[in-house]
């Protein structure tokens, strides 16, 4: 069975139902000169980049608990919509959530990695009862 990895912090957030998606940085991505909504829908790239997980997939996120792979998709980090940073367990309550999320992402990611603005796969899951 695969692995999805957290930090403990979101790894918490997933379990407390807080978070239910994830970005993932598509590495080596080079995107087909068709830039359009469908194109980010496919589960496979003209140029063979595939996502890691895919839709109906459980992945292991700890010891004991398990996600279901609900969707995935690729767009650039900073498409991501106000309720999609709630979903990546960000605070409801920040009132600038688009900050909230960079500063989040490039605790992950790195310093500046939010201002490139790199291709991602975004995955939606839900955790899965024990």
């Amino acid at each position: 069975m695969k692995k999805l990895k957290f930090t403990p912090e979101l790894l918490r957030a997933v379990i407390e139902g807080r978070k239910t998606q994830t970005r993932r940085i598509i590495r080596n991505f080079i995107p087909c000169l068709e830039r359009n909504a469908e194109f980010c829908r496919i589960r496979k790239c003209e140029n063979e980049c595939k996502p890691k997980y895919f839709g109906g997939e459980i992945c292991q996120i700890d010891e004991t608990h398990l996600v279901e792979i609900t969707d995935v998709r690729c767009e650039r980090v900073k498409d991501i919509r106000p309720h999609e940073c709630v979903s990546e367990g960000i605070d409801p309550a920040y009132i600038l959530l688009y900050k909230a999320f960079s500063k989040l992402f490039d605790s992950i990611y790195g310093s500046g990695t939010w201002q490139s603005n790199p291709y991602v796969w975004v995955y939606e899951f839900r955790l899965l009862k024990e």
